[in-house]
């Protein structure tokens, strides 16, 4: 078994409305290849996760089945890529800012489920102000996305809906350049977000900063897609 130890993710700061995101989704409602009613857990949940590769073939993950997830389920972000633990969305049952809210309960809504903003993490800067949107999927489908991102499952990678998500890779395989590497949720150093699917090789790879030495913070390089630790702090929004 190979196994890459990574510490826990910083709490999620999400803001903006599904809106920002659905500019970059298609919205059609073919089959998603990885299955429609699966959905998983953020990369970083608020504990330390291991992950894990079978010597099989396996892909790695956060999770190896339902028992590793306690009151919900283990499921692949992408079709046979990276598992994680679902985190279902809480529905509003109430009012958060009358002012703003677009409901308050979901009978209210014509489509969608009444949720709370954030519906997906947004590192443009401060935290805006919570209200209750009637929010659907942005995407149905990875093929909605383009070529370099995933629709990742409702409850995943801190989506409360469907979303599009970006990936240099779907499957460890895809993590050729060194042996080891493998295809995971890397953390933003700013928000705590997840911001993908990268690949995180053993030789210099993480997926949080917590995974760094003391002085440096874990970033993606492009167009290599790949995930490493690099000295200073990171320029984050003000």
């Amino acid at each position: 078994m190979r196994i890459l130890t990574s510490a826990s993710a910083a709490a999620l700061l999400l803001v903006g409305g599904a809106a920002q995101l659905a500019l970059g989704c298609d919205s059609d409602v073919s089959s998603d290849p990885g299955g429609a009613g699966a959905s998983g857990g953020a990369g970083g949940s608020g504990q330390t996760t291991t992950t894990t590769s079978t010597g099989d073939g396996e892909n790695s993950g956060d999770c190896d089945g339902d028992a590793d997830c306690p009151g919900s389920a283990c499921v692949e972000v992408t079709q046979g890529g990276f598992r994680v633990c679902r985190v279902d969305p809480v529905p509003a049952t109430s009012c958060a800012a009358p002012q703003l809210d677009q409901c308050c309960t979901t009978a209210e809504c014509t489509g969608g489920t009444c949720l709370t903003e954030p519906i997906v993490p947004y590192c443009g800067g401060p935290a805006m102000a919570e209200y209750n949107v009637c929010a659907a999927d942005l995407c149905a489908s990875d093929a909605g996305c383009g070529a370099d991102a995933i629709c990742a499952p409702a409850g995943t990678l801190g989506r409360k809906v469907r979303a599009c998500v970006p990936a240099a890779c779907k499957l460890d395989g895809h993590c050729a350049a060194e042996a080891g590497g493998i295809c995971a949720p890397v953390t933003d150093p700013c928000c705590g977000a997840p911001t993908g699917l990268f690949c995180v090789y053993p030789s210099d790879g993480c997926r949080v900063s917590e995974d760094c030495p003391s002085g440096e913070y874990c970033e993606v390089s492009f167009p290599e897609g790949r995930s490493h630790c690099v000295p200073g702090v990171p320029a984050c929004p003000a």
